[in-house]
Order: structure tokens, then C-alpha cells, then sequence
């Protein structure tokens, strides 16, 4: 709003105010300006100034009437008591003084003349004369009590006001001293009477001012009230819009009649100032109309140029914000990779698109980038790095946009560089496929045999994997034998590929598991691991040496037929002592892996011989134990120092038969089970726990695990479950026997009547 002052008179219409070209919003049109929503929440008018100057005037002429009908009769009766007091003093006074002979000489009739004459007032209630001793020479009309009472004193002359009368004392003096007392009472019903007579008249006259008052008050009020009617109506038409009001200026000259002078000019100067603003407005609309123009070509321009540069490069650049949401531009080489990409959509939905499962992947660690409880730094490192579909191998790079070096943390968005790394991974796969082949060829060249049963179960785990849709348990066993037998084996491609696929049957269900390239990296290993090993004769027997000189020195002795027969039949068995040396050098490379230092397994076993189909199954699952044993068995040299053990940690293999079963048992001098851990698992999955035996139990239960994160050595819980259906299959047994800070026990055993191949040379075991 714009008023005119005494410096600036009003120009007119004709000749708008200069002013400087302005930027303004020309969809505000006068009745869309923000007063009119702001009028809408003004409350309704609850007292008029009609109503409040009304209330004013009757107020005022209330109070004042009400003060003199109180005070004017209160200052009547006051002043006629005083004159009555004065009245009182004086008659007594004076009757005194006409009494002094007739009290002097007791003359009663002397006294009766003067008291009658003094009672002739017709105020006077009563007057009496009393000698020295108190008798009553004389008396007219009635006293009171407090009258007769006061006869008996002969000080100074007194005046006590009671409730309806004035009561006055007067000593009678003669020559000799006081000869009595002259007592009378004075009605003060005149002193009453003027009072309300007074009192009257001040309420009609006061009735009589209110009512001239309100009319007066009604009258004035009545001219203000219509007069600032109109202004406050003329207001609110121009605060919504309607810049046509004028108000009268033909009244009187007083405040209103200035303010609504000044309300018409105001309202000519806002008329003047909206035509030129809206002129303004138009010329100024048009320059920025133009000027977006220019900048929208010049940008579009940029834009091209840029996106030019996105799309011809090898790397895909992509903008989301915090809620993940793709905003902005993006390489075209991203949709080439992944497929279609609309802006606003989720990039981890658009991920899960190319690859289901990814989503949830994604979500979980971008949940902790947003949350801010780690430093930002941190937390985008948890994000994943890698990202394979179709094939294709592409690395991801995180980095915030819009954040500050006094808050780093606060961030807009995020650039996500996606870079295709195929031919990396290749390279790299490739030089672990190497590896993983020179490995293999190292233990072929030391365990020909083992290495062949081994290829032969990674052969059936492999096909039950990808062949198995339904079975989750099942599935997760299978995974981490697999895994754990490859890393066994120097298969170290192979076990991380099973490890990965254990993370993903975490998020998804097994029909969903994408098991295309462990398939792949299974049969390119089996093509150079068949240019490694050759053609196998499946009817040939190889012989170990010492076995061949046993027999030729039995021949040579002349041994009995039957004894030479089970000698050349245990060539086509496998000696127990040979499959514990595999697995005493499988041990050791597990402890070797995992940080342990160096390990000594002794084994011993007498001279047992097994079929390698006989218990099969069960040496496929053995390596969980393995695991388990250097993983939860083992510490490492530093600790072991610290405790005061040898740097150097012992496992102890053996093998026998005893109470008619086959043993095998696998002893350490580590730590020893965590009972307590296996109770907390155990109670946490809904397992009994009371007794050993339940512990025991549920040691070798699905799920339960006693470390405490998920690696590629442990913490899957899936293990020893695997091993315990193993030895149900074939009637087996486990027993468990810890001892803390010494070390644990593990003995599998299986009733000899089972076992059909099983043969013993040694003298006095069984035939």
C-alpha cells in the first residue's frame, strides 16, 4: 500500500508516478492477493463501537449519578446532625444557666417553667434537671437509659450521638460549685426526613441523566459507528480486489472525514500504481519470456553436449537421491548393460530388474548410508563394489554430491559410476583358474586316488546344486560341502563361487538361485582337469609298493592260501591309514589357511581296509568337521603363547574297531567346546538344552553355529548337520567330549556287521 504525503501531492490518472521496471508475478491479479486469504481468517465483529460507546456513555453517566446520589445526601444529613448537636449543646447550655437558683434552692415549680418552656421545640423527645445526689427535681417528656445515666456527672458539658436522637449534658453551676446536671435528647427524624427526601430527588434526577445520556451516547455512537461502517466496507472491497470504491467526503471535517480523504486517495494511487505495474509487468514478462528462451536453447545445447559425452564413453554415470529415487541424466551405455531406465525410478528396483535378488542386497546397506550412524565414508565402502548380469561384470563407485566440509555427512544425491570390469574378471578368473589347476595337479601327483573320488563327489554336489529347486536345507548343505571340499582341494575359484551363492540363498528362494556360472566354472575345470589326469582304466588296481613286497615276501614264506587271498583282495580296498593321511593333510592346509601356524596331526590306526564307496558319504561331509576343528579347535600361536600351551597346536587322528564298531576320531588340545555358546543357540532356535545330551544333540542341528560371524569358514550352522544325516544313513554314532582350555573329541563309529567290505590283516582282529 502506498500513501500519499504533503511532499508527494496526488497526480492524476492521466499522469502515472515514474518508477523503475519491476519483475512482477502477473498471475497475482488484484482479487488473488494474499489479504484476501488472510481476510477469510479476520473473526466476525462480536461488539460494535455502536454497542462499546453506548456502553461508554451509560457507564460514565452511571457512576457519576450513582456518586452524587451518595455523596450529596450523606453531606445533607451530616450537616443537620452537626446543627442538631450544636442545638443539643446550646439548650443545655442555656437551660443551665436558668436552672443554677432553682437546683440552689430546690425550687421544683422554677424548674418546671424553664424545662416546659425549653420543651415547647418539637425536636426535643425529652429534658430533664437532677440535684447533686441525682434526684430528679424535673423532668419533660422521655429520656433514654443512657440518659438517665448520664445524671449523675457533674464534668464539662457533653454531646453523644445515638441512633435517633442527640443526647446533650450540662452541669448547673453556682457560686458554691456544681448543684447538678441538665440532661435532654433531640429527635433526629428531621435530620432522617431530609435524607430521604434528598435521596429521591438524586435517583429520579440520576434516572432522568442516564436516560438523556443513552439517547446522547445512542445518537453520537449511532453517526461514528455508520461512518467507520463505511470505511471498514469500502476496505475490505479493495483488500479483495475492488479498487472502484469511494467514500463521501461531504460530512463533517472531524478524524473520519480526513481518513476517508485519505482513503479515496490512497485508493487512486493504488488504481495508478496496478495499471502501471501491470504495464510493467507485461513488458517485463516478455524480456524474461525471451531471455528463458535463450537460456533453455543454450542449455538444451549443453545438455546435448554433454549427454554426447555420457554416451561415448566406456563408463555409465547415473544421479539417485537419498530415497534412491534416479534423477537427472544418465550414460547411455547403462541402459545397453541393463535394459530400459525411466527418471524417478528406484535404481536397486531398476538393478533387481537385470538381476532378482539385488534389490534387497542394495536396500540394506543404503539403509545404513542414509541412516548416519556410521560415518558416510564408511558407510558407502559397505555398499557392494560388484555387480555381475548377463554375463557381464561392472564395478560401482559411490559419490555425494552437495555435501559441505563443515557436514559432510549431509548429502543431496548421489553419483553412481558404473564401470564394466568383464574383461578383468576374466583375467583374473583366469589366473585362479590357473592356480586352482596347478593346485590340482600338486595333489593329484601326492593323492591320485583321493583326487579322483574327490573330482567324482564335486561331480555329484555340482549337479545336485543346480539340479535342486525345492530342498533349501538340502541345498545349503550341499553349497557348503561343496564349498568347504574345493577349498580342500586348492578349487579356490570354485568355493567362492559356492560361497556367494550361499549369501544369495539368504535373500532368495532356491527356484530363483542363479547357478548358470558355477555350472560354467565347473565344466572348464573339468576340461583341464581331464587333460590333467588322462584316460582312466576303471578296470586296472594300483598297488602300493609295501603292499607288493608284503605279498611277495608271503609267497616266499610259504603263507597259507586264504591269508594270501586277503592280501590281493585288500588291493582293490583302501587302507584306513591312507585316507587319514588325507585327512591329516587336509588339515593342514586348512590351519594353514586360516592363520593357525603350523599344525602335527599324529594318526594312528592298525591295518584296516575299507572300500573307498563303503563309507563315502560320510568322507565327503568330513571336511565340516575339519573345518569346524581348526576354526573352533585352533588358536593361534600368539595365543597359545599366552597361555601357556606350545606355539605349536596337535591333532590326534585315529582309527580302530572297538566293542564291534569301526572308530574314527579326531582329537585336539584346543580350547574345547563353548557348552554355553551351544545352550544360547540352541535355546534361541527352540531346541532342548537341559541336559549333555541335548547339547550334544543340537551341536550337530541345523543352524546352530557357535561363531560369531557368517565368513567362508564358518557360521552357517549347516555343517555338522550334514554330518550327522551322513552317519544316520549308515547306523552311525557321534560322541562329543570336551574338556576347557584342553581341548575336544570327536568320535564317529559304525557297527562292524554293516560294514561289508571292511578287512583287517593284522593277527587276532576280526576275519
Amino acid at each position: 500500500m502506498i500513501e500519499p504525503t504533503p511532499a508527494e501531492p496526488l497526480r492524476p490518472r492521466s499522469e502515472p508516478p515514474p518508477a523503475p521496471p519491476v519483475a512482477v508475478n502477473t498471475s497475482l491479479r488484484p482479487s488473488q492477493v494474499p489479504v484476501r486469504s488472510a481476510l477469510k481468517e479476520v473473526p466476525k465483529v462480536a461488539l460494535g463501537i455502536r454497542v462499546k460507546l453506548v456502553a461508554l456513555m451509560v457507564a460514565t453517566t452511571s457512576l457519576i449519578v450513582v456518586g452524587l446520589v451518595s455523596y450529596f445526601p450523606a453531606k445533607q444529613v451530616a450537616e443537620l446532625r452537626a446543627g442538631l448537636r450544636e442545638r443539643a449543646v446550646v439548650y443545655a447550655a442555656l437551660a443551665s444557666q436558668q436552672l443554677r437558683s432553682s437546683v440552689a434552692f430546690n425550687d421544683r415549680e422554677t424548674a418546671r417553667e424553664v424545662l416546659n418552656a425549653v420543651a415547647k421545640d418539637p425536636l426535643i423527645d425529652g429534658i430533664a434537671v437532677y440535684d447533686s445526689n441525682g434526684t430528679r427535681l424535673h423532668g419533660e417528656g422521655s429520656l433514654s437509659a443512657l440518659a438517665e445515666k448520664s445524671s449523675r456527672g457533674f464534668g464539662d458539658a457533653q454531646v453523644f450521638a445515638l441512633p435517633r436522637r442527640v443526647l446533650a449534658t450540662a452541669p448547673v453551676v453556682s457560686l458554691e460549685g456544681p448543684r447538678g446536671t441538665v440532661v435532654l435528647e433531640l429527635s433526629t427524624r428531621t435530620a432522617t426526613q431530609a435524607r430521604d427526601r434528598l435521596v429521591r430527588v438524586a435517583l429520579m434526577a440520576g434516572a432522568a441523566a442516564v436516560v438523556l445520556g443513552t439517547l446522547l451516547a445512542w445518537l453520537i455512537a449511532r453517526s461514528l459507528a455508520q461512518r467507520v461502517e463505511r470505511v471498514a466496507v469500502a476496505a475490505t472491497a479493495v483488500a479483495q480486489g475492488n479498487l472502484e470504491q469511494s467514500l463521501a467526503t461531504d460530512g463533517p471535517n472531524d478524524e473520519i472525514g480526513v481518513l476517508s480523504i485519505g482513503f479515496n486517495a490512497m485508493v487512486t494511487q493504488l488504481r495508478e500504481l496496478i495499471t502501471h505495474i501491470r504495464a510493467t509487468a507485461r513488458q517485463e514478462n516478455a524480456r524474461l519470456e525471451r531471455l528463458v528462451r535463450e537460456r533453455t536453447v543454450a542449455l538444451d545445447q549443453k545438455n546435448q553436449d554433454l549427454k554426447l559425452v555420457l554416451d561415448n564413453v566406456d563408463q555409465g554415470f547415473i544421479t539417485i537421491d537419498r530415497d534412491a529415487q534416479v534423477v537427472g541424466e544418465h550414460s547411455r551405455v547403462i541402459e545397453a548393460w541393463l535394459g530400459a531406465l525411466a527418471n524417478g525410478t528406484s535404481l536397486w528396483g531398476y538393478l533387481d530388474q537385470a538381476r532378482p535378488g539385488a534389490e534387497a542386497e542394495f536396500a540394506s546397506c543404503w539403509s545404513q548410508v542414509t541412516d548416519a550412524i556410521l560415518p558416510l565414508e564408511l558407510a558407502l565402502e559397505q555398499m557392494p563394489k560388484r555387480f555381475a548380469v548377463g554375463g557381464r561384470f561392472l564395478r560401482l563407485e559411490y559419490k555425494p554430491l552437495a555435501g559441505t566440509e563443515s557436514a559432510p555427512e549431509e548429502f543431496d544425491k548421489l553419483l553412481v559410476i558404473l564401470s564394466d570390469v568383464t574383461a578383468q574378471v576374466e583375467r583374473e578368473r583366469s589366473e585362479q583358474e590357473e592356480r586352482d589347476i596347478l593346485n590340482v595337479a600338486s595333489r593329484v601327483l601326492q593323492d591320485r586316488a583321493g583326487f579322483l573320488e574327490f573330482f567324482a563327489e564335486t561331480e555329484s554336489l555340482v549337479n545336485r546344486v543346480c539340479g535342486n529347486r525345492k530342498d533349501v536345507v538340502t541345498l545349503k548343505r550341499d553349497l557348503h560341502t561343496l564349498k568347504g571340499n574345493s577349498a580342500i582341494f586348492g578349487l579356490s575359484r570354485l568355493s567362492s563361487l559356492c560361497h556367494g551363492l550361499e549369501n544369495d540363498l539368504e535373500s532368495v528362494e532356491p527356484h530363483a538361485l542363479d547357478c548358470a556360472e558355477l555350472r560354467g566354472q565347473w565344466d572348464r575345470t573339468c576340461q583341464k582337469l581331464r587333460m590333467v589326469l588322462g584316460e582312466q582304466d576303471s578296470s586296472s588296481i594300483e598297488v602300493h609298493e609295501q603292499d607288493y613286497l608284503e605279498v611277495l615276501s608271503a609267497i616266499q614264506r610259504g603263507v597259507n592260501r586264504s591269508t594270501l587271498s586277503r592280501m590281493i583282495e585288500a588291493w582293490r580296498l583302501e587302507p584306513m591309514e591312507t585316507r587319514l593321511d588325507r585327512v591329516a593333510d587336509q588339515l593342514r592346509a586348512i590351519s594353514a589357511r586360516l592363520g593357525k601356524g603350523t599344525v602335527e596331526v599324529d594318526v594312528a590306526t592298525p591295518r584296516l581296509f575299507l572300500s573307498r564307496a563303503e563309507l563315502g558319504d560320510f568322507w565327503t561331509v568330513f571336511s565340516h568337521v575339519l573345518r569346524n576343528a581348526a576354526v573352533h579347535g585352533l588358536e593361534t600361536p600368539e595365543e597359545r603363547e599366552r597361555l601357556g600351551k606350545s606355539s605349536v597346536a596337535r591333532f590326534s587322528l585315529q582309527a580302530g574297531i572297538e566293542n564291534e564298531r569301526l572308530f574314527v576320531q579326531l582329537r585336539d588340545n584346543g580350547p574345547g567346546v563353548d557348552w554355553e555358546r551351544v545352550r544360547e543357540r540352541a535355546t534361541a532356535h527352540g531346541l532342548p538344552s537341559a541336559s549333555q545330551e541335548d547339547l550334544e544333540r543340537a551341536l550337530f542341528s541345523d543352524g546352530i553355529s557357535t561363531a560369531g560371524d557368517v565368513d567362508e569358514s564358518a557360521g552357517r550352522g549347516v555343517g555338522l548337520s550334514a554330518v550327522r544325516d551322513a552317519l544316520m544313513r549308515r547306523n552311525g554314532r557321534v560322541a562329543v567330549s570336551s574338556i576347557p582350555g584342553k581341548g575336544a573329541s570327536f568320535r564317529f563309529s559304525w557297527p562292524v556287521s554293516s560294514l561289508r567290505t571292511l578287512s583287517v590283516l593284522e593277527e587276532g582282529t576280526l576275519q
